[in-house]
């Protein structure tokens, strides 16, 4: 990963309601890594009568859980969490992360990255 520390992101913190931006670097519990897309809480769907309610039951079952609590990929300005990428990934909450400089990588990059996030965010998919 390419991580020559530049600049921060969001002034030396972003405020915790606001999640860095894509490529921000940031340190959680003694490691650095790279943000790569926002996250929430999932609520849990709302049982229905069709069949797109009951698939959307058994993948909310099925989801990814940290501590009981699933997620879902969110837009910027929602997020409670961020994921991100070093050696290994993960998934932080904003308020315990400290954002450190930005990811000094080609513009077409980085953007790539956003647009990345930015999908995610829409699709409103559940985390793994």
């Amino acid at each position: 990963m390419n991580t020559t520390h530049g600049a921060p992101a969001i002034g030396p913190n972003p405020p915790a309601s606001l999640a860095p931006d894509v490529g921000a670097l940031f340190d959680y519990k003694g490691r650095e890594y790279r943000c790569k897309g926002w996250l929430r809480p999932a609520e849990p769907p709302t049982p229905g009568p069709d069949w797109a309610d009951f698939i959307d039951e058994i993948l909310y079952d099925a989801a990814y859980q940290r501590e009981g609590v699933r997620f879902r990929w969110c837009h910027r300005h929602e997020a409670t969490h961020v994921a991100g990428s070093g050696v290994a990934g993960c998934l932080a909450a904003i308020a315990h992360i400290r954002v450190t400089g930005q990811a000094q990588l080609p513009p077409d990059v980085l953007e790539s990255e956003r647009v990345r996030a930015q999908t995610l965010a829409r699709s409103r998919r559940l985390v793994g």
